[in-house]
């Protein structure tokens, strides 16, 4: 037998080192993953609820609501309160129940209107006995120009003086002429925009006074 002895080098103790690699980084609890996606996907819930609980209690304003009231047929005459030519103040709503109204709205420089006032003329002079009032809402033009020009032509109806348009906007005439017929109930029969005929006229005035 051989004296010789074979000798294994024994390997060195492992340690760490601050060149050791990091270790591998731990995987996520799935359960708690899923925990925290229905603790997130429950406060948006309660979020959007919370909105909509906000919206349907809010008290909502009218859809018309700052935009001024408009004439259409069969409806309410929008009242008003305007400065006369000859003085005080006229308020559409005190004809109610009392007399069918005419409104004209109209301007010294509209030729329609001077076409036409003179056969309105000759409707107020046969009418206005009977309880027919007549309204010219002249726009926006003072009573130094309105005056005489309503003295030269020798119309006998009441005057009135939009002087700041808002009751042309509240009406939302949109060109002058414009003829606005209410019975004596306050409600608009009929809306005539641009030049009136005499035959106009006439069916207009006959179905109020029938009223």
């Amino acid at each position: 037998m051989s004296d010789e002895t074979t000798s294994f080098d024994s390997p060195e103790p492992y340690s760490a080192s601050l060149d050791s690699p990091e270790p591998y980084p731990v995987a996520a609890n799935p359960a708690h993953a899923a925990r925290i996606s229905i603790i997130v996907a429950a406060a948006s819930g309660l979020l959007v609820l919370g909105l909509l609980v906000s919206i349907i209690l809010t008290p909502s304003k009218p859809a018309t609501a700052g935009v001024p009231e408009a004439m259409s047929i069969g409806s309410l005459a929008p009242n008003f309160s305007l400065q006369r030519l000859e003085g005080g103040s006229v308020q559409l709503s005190s004809y109610r129940g009392v007399k069918p109204v005419w409104v004209n709205f109209w301007a010294t420089w509209c030729p329609h209107c001077a076409v036409e006032m003179p056969q309105m003329q000759e409707f107020y002079k046969q009418y206005h006995d009977q309880g027919l009032e007549i309204l010219g809402v002249d726009d926006q033009e003072p009573a130094q120009l309105v005056r005489p020009y309503i003295t030269q032509g020798g119309y006998t109806w009441s005057f009135l003086l939009d002087l700041d348009g808002k009751i042309t906007r509240q009406y939302r005439i949109t060109g002058l002429p414009t003829h606005v017929f209410i019975g004596r109930d306050g409600v608009i029969q009929n809306i005539v925009v641009g030049s009136i005929t005499r035959e106009q006229m006439d069916a207009a005035v006959t179905k109020l006074m029938s009223q």
